[in-house]
């Protein structure tokens, strides 16, 4: 479900990409104009990517026998270190010169919240959007939307969202950088059962032990 979840909102970025290019940031005015961009369909967009990327935090949380019922930034800025998620870099496929997007790269401890610009312009139009409207950018979009892929694949690998290519488009992203993980950081497929006689039995049984936050 987030796999498809993501590919639908991947295809309202590129509606919004008919109406905004996005700038090179060879020309450092242009750039930071563009970005500043806001109006309500943005507004839209930022609130769906960030909701799915806070969706996508929870389930890890909750997976790794975390279980709070109620979580904060305080409990997702944890996921940084487990997931090296500060070492992920992407472009946009189709605008290249854009240059590169790494909304993790300043996720800090001592500011869960502010350290991740994207998300903090999320939080204050949520909450208050005559006040904060101006936040919902074209600039916090593309970030947050880099998120919602980079969250994809951290959980569940490079071939996911690519599975669906006969029903979907393309990734509107592509990896720059990705963390190097060691051997021993590597979860390895389950050994193959075989009787006496050389029969395949299936997988050994396996359940992977959680992560300690």
């Amino acid at each position: 479900s987030s796999v498809r979840v993501s590919h639908i909102l991947f295809s309202h970025l590129r509606e919004i990409f008919h109406y905004i290019e996005p700038p090179s940031c060879d020309d450092a005015e242009i750039f930071h104009t563009h970005n500043q961009v806001y109006s309500h369909e943005l507004r839209d967009l930022l609130m769906l990517a960030c909701t799915e990327v806070e969706s996508a935090w929870r389930a890890i949380l909750d997976a790794n026998e975390v279980c709070q019922e109620h979580y904060s930034t305080n409990h997702y800025v944890k996921l940084n270190r487990a997931l090296r998620l500060n070492e992920w870099v992407v472009r946009l496929s189709t605008h290249p010169s854009y240059g590169m997007i790494a909304p993790f790269s300043n996720w800090d401890s001592a500011a869960p919240t502010t350290s991740l610009p994207w998300y903090d312009a999320y939080n204050a139009t949520k909450h208050g959007r005559e006040r904060s409207f101006s936040r919902s950018s074209f600039g916090a979009v593309i970030e947050a939307m880099a998120a919602v892929y980079i969250m994809n694949i951290a959980q569940f690998g490079d071939k996911h969202l690519a599975s669906d290519g006969a029903f979907f488009s393309s990734d509107e992203f592509y990896f720059v950088q990705a963390p190097k993980w060691s051997s021993e950081e590597l979860y390895v497929r389950p050994i193959e059962c075989q009787d006496v006689e050389g029969g395949w039995l299936g997988y050994r049984h396996w359940t992977p032990t959680p992560y300690k936050f």
